[in-house]
């Protein structure tokens, strides 16, 4: 497995500074990485990073861009759609825990 780069506080405040309050001013990936000069990789890890540390950081599956918001409502529209890819990605690994479970492998 490879190992994750480690987290620069420097780096997710920079992060974080850089993605706009609210959806109207929402901004894409791409943006992100150039601004910041970074990878892509580095930028989704630093997004999760945030998340994991409180920041309410909000996408639109649309692909409009990330946002800071305080707005519940679209809180809520992110906490739904998480909600669905997480529940897809479990339903997507019940084929391979069945099949690993019947090669007598302990999942």
């Amino acid at each position: 497995m490879v190992k994750e780069p480690e987290i620069e506080k420097g780096d997710l405040l920079r992060l974080v500074n850089a993605i706009p309050h609210g959806k109207d001013k929402a901004v894409r990936r791409t943006a992100l990485v150039r601004n910041l000069g970074m990878s892509d990789r580095r930028v989704r890890l630093l997004i999760e990073e945030a998340r994991r540390q409180g920041y309410i950081i909000l996408n639109q599956q649309t692909g409009e861009g990330y946002y800071i918001s305080d707005d519940l409502d679209e809180m809520e529209r992110q906490y739904r759609q998480d909600t669905a890819r997480a529940m897809s990605i479990l339903k997507r690994r019940k084929p391979l825990r069945d099949a690993l479970k019947a090669a007598g492998r302990a999942v």
